[in-house]
């Protein structure tokens, strides 16, 4: 069976950890292709977890609650603070996804395209996922960009946000951790939160 999973993030890793354990237990055999647009575990190139993040840009979540095949992310990186950069949850989800390839099952493969995907068409009884036909897809991309607006600078990467001066004063889209990764970085006077619903 041919399986793509889009996304090579937290859950696009538990899906293919998940499918491997299943065919380990079953026999089965899976081709599994994994897309991403940038390095393996930063969820995309510019995603929550990229690797050239600045440190300042923390997990939002217990450092304890990460884990993987390969074990706990605290386990793995020899450390127990709470809230460390994100940018270091990409490391250990890039060994993770290296863990999962040096421990595919008989009769598995796994293969990496650091490909953005944009289209997924029918075809037949399955799906064509750049040039390619799978019998099953698994989109796990996480947030979905925004659409541009005019005058707008995305806050990710994060080199976009040096534009932003002391005295200038910051409209955010975006309430939760895009808000709080702004205000940790850019310079601004003052930050006003947009949520994604107004």
């Amino acid at each position: 069976m041919k399986v793509a999973i889009i996304g090579a993030g937290p859950r696009g890793l538990w899906a293919a950890e998940e499918l491997f354990e299943r065919a380990r237990q079953r026999g089965a055999r899976i081709d599994l292709t994994v897309f991403n647009d940038g390095p393996l575990g930063s969820a995309s190139a510019t995603g929550a977890f990229q690797p050239a993040g600045p440190g300042q840009w923390l997990l939002n979540v217990p450092a304890t609650a990460i884990e993987s095949r390969l074990g706990s992310f605290n386990a793995w990186r020899g450390a127990n603070d709470s809230f460390p950069p994100r940018r270091e949850v990409g490391e250990f989800l890039a060994a993770s996804w290296r863990a999962l390839e040096n421990n595919t099952p008989r009769g598995c493969a796994v293969t990496f395209r650091e490909v953005e995907v944009r289209d997924l068409d029918a075809h037949g009884a399955g799906f064509e996922v750049d040039g390619t036909v799978f019998d099953e897809v698994l989109v796990c991309t996480g947030h979905a960009p925004a659409a541009p607006v005019d005058g707008a600078i995305p806050a990710y990467p994060h080199h976009n946000l040096d534009a932003i001066s002391p005295a200038d004063t910051v409209l955010v889209r975006g309430a939760a951790l895009t808000f709080i990764d702004v205000t940790r970085y850019a310079p601004a006077k003052a930050f006003y939160p947009v949520s994604r619903s107004g």
